[in-house]
């Protein structure tokens, strides 16, 4: 994990945590300031909540280039640890083709989840 300008990231803080498609990994933004205070490969988050702001979605179609628009919040628990994936549900978001975060294999929207766990661009939840 690489913290930003000696900004602070605790267990249990608040955060917005987003695939960032400059430096690859993650970027994990304050939720309270609004301002990244850390990158990392892997992010642990737990009471969880998967945020898409459309507005920022329809941008993204019209002009067909990315731009953040799309996170999941929650309460830091740890970063860059490697966790057993197997028996986790895979979520996905696509704006061209999902309006939210979906279920892999339902194909059912998901809106909070108890734990996720983000590594390799993807988001793995309970």
């Amino acid at each position: 994990m690489e913290i930003v300008k000696n900004r602070r990231l605790a267990p249990g803080q608040r955060v917005q945590v987003y695939y960032n498609l400059h430096q690859g990994g993650y970027s994990i933004k304050d939720k309270a300031t609004g301002l990244v205070v850390a990158y990392a490969d892997t992010v642990l988050i737990t009471n969880c909540r998967f945020r898409v702001q459309q507005a920022g979605r329809q941008k993204t179609i019209n002009e067909k280039r990315k731009r953040v628009h799309a996170y999941v919040e929650g309460d830091f628990h740890a970063t860059d640890i490697e966790r057993e994936r197997s028996q986790l549900n895979k979520v996905y978001y696509n704006p061209y083709t999902t309006e939210q975060f979906t279920d892999v294999k339902d194909g059912s929207p998901v809106l909070e989840r108890a734990l996720v766990f983000l590594a390799d661009k993807a988001c793995y939840t309970n």
